[in-house]
Parts: C-alpha cells; structure tokens; sequence
C-alpha cells in the first residue's frame, strides 16, 4: 500500500469552544444580532456576498457560544468556471457519435486553460487571502479550489460574518457556523466557500449486520489475528457512509436462514457478482484503475482477508492512498470505515486484475478538495462515491468539477440513496441527483445458488422483501429532482408510466446489487445493504469496458449517460440490460412513488448490466463508424445507391410517400445531397450499378402503373443526364443485377406482380455496348428476394429467397461462359431478405434475413466455393431482414439497420472472419430498414434513407 499527501500544512480543527465564555445566551443573541447588521453592509464597493455557508437551521437555533478568535480553521473558495456555454456544448460534442469531437477528450491542462478560471483571478484570490491575513495551503492545477486556512478571527474579519456555535437539533454534538452568509471585498467572483460550518457531515449510503459475534469462522476457519479495526481520527468519525450495517442473527431482525452467495450465511462476495452479472466474460479489469471517494480510512489487512480467505482467492490488487485536508488515513472503526473497506471489496470483486485502487481520503469539509483531486490527477478513469451530504442540495462548484471529469473522459458513479422514493417536490441530497455523473440504485439479487447464475432481481427495499434487515423505509432512492432540468441524453424516454418528470432530471440512471453483501470489518463478517454496494460494483463493471476499449485502441466511455440512454432507447437494450419490473420503492413518506416498469424507472433506472453484451456495445462507442451526414433531399427507401467514378454517390428513385423518379447526388467533401435530373419513370425496388463504362444501369422495378416493369436506363455522370436503353424482356423487381466479369450484366430471377403475379426463374443480360437485354438459362428454382455474388472464380452464386412465402435452401452457380445453372449444396437454414458478403479469404457469408414463418433470424453461414457446401458461424446479436452489409477494408463485415417485425432496428454490428464472431459497434442514429450503404473512398460507410417503420427517411 502505498500513501500519497497534499503538500500542504493541515492544522487540526476543535470546535465548540468559546472566547467570551463567560458571558451570558443573552449576550451571545444581542451580539449575533449586531454582527448580522454590520456584517450585512457592503465594506466596500467591490464587495460581494456569497451564498452557501449559513445552514438554514440557524434560522431557528440560538447559539451557544462563539468559536475562539484564535482557533484555526481550514476552508477553502471555489472559483467558477469560464466560458461556462462553451463547456456544455463541449460535453455534448464529446458523447455525440456524430460530432467529430466525440470522445476527443480534454487534458487537465486543456480543460483548465479554455475553462478554469484565469491565472490572473486566481492570484487575484490568492492575494486577497494573504492580504487579510490567511494562509494559502494548496493552489489546485485546475484553479478551480483554492484552499486556505486562518484564525477564526482573521476570518471573521476577513469575510464579516461571526463565527458561532451551535447545538445540532438531530445529533448529539454541536456545530458552527458563521451567522450571515460571507462578504468579500474582491472583485473576482466567489462561487463558494466550503468549511466554514460543519452541520452537515459526509454520510454513508450503507447498513451492515454482523453475522454473529466476533470469532465465528469464515469458510470452515477461524478468524486471523490482527484484523480488527483501529481506532482514528475523532474528526474523521463524525463523516459517514451511504450504507447501513446490521447483525445477522440480531434479535428482531426477520431475515432467511440462507441466501444464495458463497460467501457466509449465503451472501454474496467476491466472484460471485461476476458469475451472475459476467458469464463467460474473461475481461477482469487489467491495466486499469479505480478511484474512490471516502471519508474515513481503512484496514488493510481486512482487504486482504476478503482477497484471500475465499477459494478461488481474488488477486492482491494494489491500494494507494491520498491523504488529503491532514487525514491521517486511521480508520475510525464505525460505520464510515466499513463503507471504505466495502468500496475497495466492490471494485476489486468486479473487476479483480485491476491495476489499482486510488483511495482518495478527506475528513469531512473536503468533498471540494477530495473531486478537484480526483480531477487533476485524471488517473482514473472509473470513479465512484457511496456518500451524500445532508440537508446540502446542488453543488455549484462541484458540479464544475464532475463537468471537468466528463470532458476528460472520467467515468463517475454514485450511490442514489437508501431511503426508498423520494416524493415529487423534495429535493435529493448532494451529489445524488447531479446530471453529470452517473446514479446507482440498488437491487436484491437471485441466483441459481453459491457461485451460481443470474435468475432474476427486484427492486431493493425492506418494505417489500427482508434482507440483511428488515428495517422499514429503507431501500433503493430514486425520483425527481428539483434541482436540475432534464438533460438532453434523458428526454427521449417515456415517462408514461414511470410516474418520472419530462422535465427535471430523474434518478437513478442504473442498478445493481445492493443486500445481502459480505464486507469483514473490523473482526466482524458482516451483511451489507445499500446503494453504497452497487456505485463501486459499476466502477468496476466500466473498468472491464474500458480494458475492451483499451485493447481495440479506442479511448475511454467516459460519461456514460449518453450512451446508457441511448442503449435503453435503441433495439438491443434487452440483450444489454436485466430490466428490472418486480418491485418498488414506495414507503410510508411516499406511498404511492415509485415502481418497477418495463424499461426505465425511478427505482432501478435501465437495470443491471448484462455481461459481455453491454461491454461490447459500451466499448464499441469509444470509435463510432456512425457520423451525422447531410440529410436527403427527399425522404426514400428501396433506392438505389451507386458509388460514381469521382467518389460521389447517386441516390435514385425509390419510395417516399409515393414511388419517386427523382435523384440527387451526395459529396462526402461537403456532406451536402444536391438534386440532379429525375429518372424517366418513378420507380422502387430496382437495381442498379456502375458500368465499367463510368455510366449506371438501373433496370426493372416496380411502379405504380403497371407493378413490375420492364423499363432500363442509364445515367451519364458528366452530363447528369438519363437515357433510356433497351427494355427487360421480362419486368421483374425483388431481382438480383450482378456485373460479370465480361462486363455483361445478368439480372436474375425476382417478381412479375403484373396479372396473377409469379416468382421468376427466368434471367437476362445486358450487353452495354449494344443496349439490349438477351435471355440466358434460367435458375431451376423460382425466387426473389435473394442473393448473387461473384466469385473468385467468375461463377455467380445465387442463395436462398422466397418462393410465394416461403423461405428457399435453394443455392445454385451460374457460368458466364455457357449460360447454365448449376446446383450446389443448399444452405443450412431457409432464409430470404438476407445478405451476401464475398469475404477475402474466397468465403461467402450469408447472414440473417427471414425464415419460412417469415420470422427474422440471426444465424449465418459461409458457402466454400472449393467444397460447395455451407457451415454455419457465429450468430448476429440481433435478428434483421432487409438489412444491408458491407465489407470493410479491414476484412471485417459491417451489418447495419434492419428490419424485426415492422419496427426498424438501429442496432449495428461487425463481423470478424477471423473468429467467426459478431461485435455489437456503435448503433446508427436513426433506426431504419430498406435503406442503402455505399462504401465511401475514405473507407466510411454512408447509410442514406430507409424506413423508420411509419415514414421513410431522409
């Protein structure tokens, strides 16, 4: 372990002791009332008042005395961020896919350079505090904090207040606090002072109970010497955790005999949060780092008892400790310690090979130091925090330091409480509705036993199921803030039935276990409920996303919001989450909010991650092929799309709310579509390609007037002109136009809805140096909605389709050089509507489409052109029709959009050949089927039109 200090020389605070003790409460109340006159004048033209100090209880408490002008105290101002429109619209570029500044994070130095406050106004403070005779301690890189210390005289003079004691109207112990908010004769603007009173303390979102008394044995043996808690710091005591800690086997508590972890009693430990939330994830967090927020200290060797007395053991994970404010790093042997040790058991449990633990330590009055640290040293990427300030509501000044985090890709989560719902219209304690970082509630898990699998979860709350406890009102926080709008990431969702705000921000964002937990503390196993468990059980869950990005050569997640929501908004949240519909939060303070629905709510946000599926789709954000590019000019579908010989793409009829004849051109250059001149009859559903001529061919399709038709032209790009050329001999549409080796063009097969309507077998070519349409040998199965790939060889193979409505095994070659078809071995599943990809290897994959139920479907398969047989691969993450598919320069297949059941899918997804797998990538912006994707000269991939499942796009 190792254990880092501020350079700094922290002088240790007293409080409740008194200069003029000898004087009356009368007196005190007289004198209160004159500084409060004094104090409330202006000293000068420059002065300023600055808000936040005085505890609105002082309203209504007379003080007990007044702190002696010779005690000395540590605070600290907070300075506001510059150009703060500026940094929103950064963070918003940062977490959009389609901004070319996405996940383009800044340095500390960066950030503090276009956003910190200048150099000159932070000397401009620095001055102002020497000047009236305060000590500055510790000037932080961001210039952001600035900390200070002086004597309770200088301060009051300093800052014209007086400094007072009171008694704590809830706690057995007094406060101070100044008795008007603080004045300074500075012109730079203050945002805040932080330790000028001390009424509210740092608490733990935790409870723990002892599973029986010291010296029971913990699998099988008894317990090692020396792992009880020392006592620390009488100061540090009084910060506290968000957890609760009980006794198991206490007498009134009603809990199960057993549950269903490994570890004592049945909790839940170590690798058994992986096993119900990782299966089969060999991710385990290497090369990354973890920071915790804390206001106590810890034992080591009770870390290394839960690393160690387990089987399997988890790795000795290295721990770091900075010592801020003077913290001496004792643990005080209370609740608060054990919330330390339960942070470090949480993220090691998750994520095990992590490369380190930086606990950052602070007694109470530093939360400004502890983030503005965490901040500037930006080592960590993944954060967490299980502790809440009471009766202290938002946070100017922090809330800059979690916008600094975001914009350097800092990943910062936090427990959302444990006291059930709160009710609309009461405000949620500080940080716990921030929209800058990320809320964690809490679940009670089930799994299939010790060590075993995930099986289902609720929401936590002892009003609804026992656990540890069985204490009333306690249990997953969520609800509606009153203190910030809502962001941007979270006005998508439906608020419908959730009882949330569409239009302040709503908690939690997500869940994860939060009972039933064992922590071993000060020479006790105990059983731990709370938010607190789950905040750092998502650090560690990031950790392995970030490793998988790491290892892909992509940065950071970052923020996670914008991403998490747009997970929960798109086609593969079920695949990527555990929803969370059993349950609720509700309690005698708010009987009737909140409750477990499908999707998001305010008890358990989106849920708990789902393993591999969530990593992949998360780490796959950190590089997103997806762009935002200039829109259509008119909405279609089903057109088609050509790459010209000058890299510009043509975008030709198709359907939008009729069959269209018109074109328009794309520019990657300018990201602008420009009309060009229409097609000579508007049409769907035809093909089209490029001649080696330079001209485009379109053929057949289908019309308003007749349905199918016969008509062909073709596209001069210099002129942006079409001519019509010789007819089909057949009208077709739902065909294949497959440019031969010999420069002929064969279209194949397809659909005569004229009449009776029929399948075809028939096929034709085109000879583009006369313009007509001869007839070649005909398929041996009627089919449309197929495919027609090239092959090495020169041969066209022709698979699958739909004969009538049902899907076809059907797989034959054609050979340019006789005319004839010939079968081949059939393909493993019946599919049409799907795709096919000549991969570089020789091996063609055909990838999903629908079956004969006219279902989609997500398996593949590689036809070997060598043996002429089909072997099945590795299955797409989510089933589509009327998708496209695209080969890469990278080998690798992109698969895009779709279409499962009238709704289109915006989910998107790569296909390796070396593997055979299939990766969830980044999802495109607008879910769509029908639509085109054109592989650019730069290696991009443009996906234009389609269909949203009620209007086609633009």
């Amino acid at each position: 372990m190792k254990n880092y200090h501020n350079c700094r020389n922290p002088i240790k605070l007293t409080i409740g002791s008194v200069h003029r003790g000898t004087e009356s409460l009368a007196t005190w109340a007289f004198a209160a009332a004159i500084g409060a006159l004094f104090t409330a004048m202006p000293a000068s033209a420059d002065n300023q008042i600055v808000s936040g100090s005085v505890p609105a209880v002082v309203a209504n408490l007379q003080p007990i005395g007044q702190l002696d002008g010779g005690q000395e105290l540590r605070f600290s101002f907070g300075l506001p961020l510059r150009n703060q429109e500026g940094l929103e619209a950064l963070i918003q570029q940062l977490y959009d896919p389609g901004s070319t500044n996405f996940h383009q994070y800044l340095t500390p130095a960066q950030f503090t350079a276009n956003f910190g406050p200048t150099e000159q106004d932070y000397q401009a403070v620095v001055a102002f505090a020497q000047a009236n005779n305060l000590t500055v301690t510790y000037e932080h890189s961001n210039r952001v904090i600035l900390d200070v210390t002086g004597t309770v005289a200088d301060i009051e003079s300093a800052l014209h207040v007086n400094m007072f004691v009171y008694q704590h109207p809830t706690e057995a112990r007094t406060f101070y606090a100044p008795d008007v908010e603080p004045s300074l004769d500075l012109t730079v603007p203050i945002q805040g002072i932080e330790g000028l009173n001390n009424y509210a303390l740092p608490q733990p979102n935790c409870t723990a109970t002892p599973l029986g008394s010291a010296g029971n044995a913990v699998n099988g043996s008894g317990q090692p010497a020396g792992l009880v808690e020392s006592g620390g710091d009488t100061n540090n005591a009084l910060a506290q955790p968000n957890s609760i800690a009980t006794s198991l086997g206490n007498a009134g508590n009603a809990m199960p005999d057993a549950f269903d972890g490994s570890g004592p009693g049945g909790t839940y430990w170590g690798y058994d949060f992986r096993d119900a939330y990782l299966p089969g994830v060999t991710l385990k967090g290497s090369n990354q780092l973890v920071g915790l927020v804390e206001f106590d200290g810890y034992t080591t060797s009770n870390i290394i008892y839960y690393e160690t007395f387990r089987s399997p053991p988890l790795p000795n994970v290295l721990l770091t400790n900075v010592l801020l404010d003077g913290f001496n790093g004792h643990p005080s042997g209370t609740i608060d310690s054990l919330e330390v040790t339960l942070d470090i058991d949480m993220a090691i449990s998750m994520a095990p090979f992590l490369s380190e633990v930086i606990v950052y330590e602070a007694p109470a009055g530093g939360w400004h130091d502890l983030l503005s640290r965490m901040a500037d040293d930006n080592l960590a990427t993944q954060l967490s925090c299980s502790w809440y300030l009471p009766d202290v509501y938002a946070d100017p000044v922090a809330e800059g330091i979690f916008e600094q985090m975001a914009a350097q890709g800092q990943s910062f989560f936090c427990s959302s409480g444990d006291f059930d719902a709160h009710p609309p219209g009461t405000g949620f304690y500080f940080p716990e509705d921030s929209p800058h970082i990320t809320l964690v509630g809490g679940t009670t898990l089930t799994t299939s036993g010790p060590g075993g699998s995930w099986v289902t979860e609720a929401v936590w709350n002892w009003n609804y199921a026992a656990g540890c406890s069985n204490v009333a009102n306690m249990g997953s926080d969520g609800g509606i803030s009153t203190s910030y709008a809502i962001p941007s990431w979270q006005t998508g969702v439906s608020m419908s039935g959730n009882q949330g705000s569409t239009t302040m921000r709503n908690v939690p964002d997500v869940a994860l276990t939060a009972d039933e937990v064992f922590v071993y503390t000060n020479g006790v196993n105990n059983c731990v409920a709370g938010t607190s468990c789950a905040a750092p059980l998502w650090a560690g869950f990031t950790a392995l996303v970030n490793e998988e990005a790491a290892i892909n050569g992509k940065p950071p997640v970052g923020f996670l919001n914008p991403a998490l929501y747009a997970i929960g908004e798109g086609s593969g949240y079920s695949s990527d989450f555990h929803d969370i519909t059993t349950g609720y939060n509700t309690s005698s303070g708010s009987p009737t909010h909140f409750y477990a629905v499908t999707g998001f709510d305010l008890c358990t946000g989106w849920g708990t991650p789902a393993g591999q599926s969530l990593i992949n789709d998360l780490s796959s954000a950190g590089s997103c092929l997806f762009t935002n590019a200039g829109n259509l000019n008119t909405a279609r579908r089903f057109q088609t799309a050509v790459l010209l010989p000058d890299g510009l793409v043509l975008a030709a009829g198709g359907y939008g709310s009729t069959y269209l004849a018109s074109a328009e051109i794309y520019n990657p250059a300018s990201g602008e579509w420009t009309n060009t001149r229409s097609m000579s009859i508007a049409v769907t559903q035809q093909k089209g390609l490029l001649l080696p001529n330079g001209l485009v061919l379109v053929a057949g399709g289908q019309s308003s007037s007749p349905l199918s038709v016969t008509n062909s032209q073709l596209f001069y790009p210099e002129s942006a002109t079409w001519t019509n050329t010789g007819p089909l001999n057949t009208a077709r549409e739902y065909h294949t136009l497959t440019l031969l080796p010999n420069g002929l063009v064969l279209a194949a097969a397809g659909a005569d809805l004229n009449g009776e309507g029929t399948q075809l077998s028939t096929a034709e070519l085109f000879d583009p140096e006369t313009g007509t349409w001869t007839n070649t040998g005909s398929l041996s199965v009627a089919c449309q909605n197929h495919t027609a790939t090239v092959l090495p060889s020169g041969l066209v193979l022709v698979a699958g389709g739909l004969d009538g409505g049902t899907a076809l095994t059907n797989a034959e070659l054609y050979n340019p050089e006789t005319g004839i078809w010939t079968n081949t071995g059939p393909l493993n599943t019946a599919r049409g509507t799907h795709t096919a990809t000549l991969l570089p290897n020789g091996l063609v994959l055909v990838a999903g489409g629908e079956n004969t139920s006219g279902n989609a479907i997500t398996n593949a398969e590689l036809y070997n052109p060598a043996t002429g047989t089909w072997t099945m691969t590795g299955s797409m993450n989510v089933a589509r029709i009327n998708h496209t598919a695209t080969l890469l320069p990278d080998g690798l297949v992109l698969v895009d959009g779709g279409d499962n059941g009238g709704e289109g899918i915006s989910d998107a997804e790569l296909y390796d050949p070396g593997t055979g797998t299939w990766t969830t990538t980044c999802s495109l912006n607008a879910a769509r089927w029908g639509q085109s994707a054109t592989l650019l000269p730069d290696g991009s991939v443009l996906t234009a039109g389609g269909y949203s499942g009620s209007a086609s796009l633009p």
